[in-house]
């Protein structure tokens, strides 16, 4: 593995932007984005990318759920992670309480960040702060104060991974 760089996540935050933009500009309906939580220097832990298509057949299956059209999508999976993205004719607020129930509901859940940016381009927030892989409590507060190391949280997204794909 070589360690993804400050600079290349960046630069894949900027082309991510550039992406949502396009998606808004050309389909004028809110997004679903979804990326992966990893901390660390590498983005593809062992079997992310297999996960991967899994997450995003569950976030389809919610949309053809609710009954709400996909116009567009896009997916990649590069060294600073698997991301894709679909274009919902839908109402942005009831997509993201769908998305926050995948995330919340999901065997590997946990670890995807289903955004939605609703057709003007303004990102949805949740309604109750995500919890800690380990411990928990709210994850920003864990984040912030460094209360895990990257190697412990690393070790429990391998166990959730490896639960979710058996």
């Amino acid at each position: 593995m070589t360690p993804v760089t400050v600079e290349e996540m960046l630069a894949a935050r900027d082309r991510r932007a550039g992406r949502q933009r396009a998606f808004l500009a050309k389909y004028q309906v809110p997004l679903v984005y979804l990326t992966f939580n990893i901390p660390g220097p590498d983005k593809l832990p062992r079997n992310l990318e297999a996960a991967f298509p899994l997450a995003c057949r569950q976030v389809e299956a919610a949309l053809r759920e609710h009954g709400w059209p996909v116009s567009g999508a896009w997916s990649e999976t590069a060294r600073t992670g698997c991301e894709a993205c679909w274009a919902v004719d839908g109402p942005a607020a009831p997509i993201k309480a769908a998305m926050t129930a995948i995330e919340e509901g999901a065997p590997f859940g946990r670890l995807l960040d289903l955004d939605v940016l609703d057709a003007s381009g303004k990102k949805l927030s949740r309604e109750l702060p995500r919890r800690c892989l380990l411990c928990r409590r709210p994850a920003q507060l864990c984040a912030r104060s460094r209360a895990h190391s990257v190697e412990q949280l690393l070790e429990a997204i391998g166990t959730i991974l490896e639960e979710a794909l058996s």
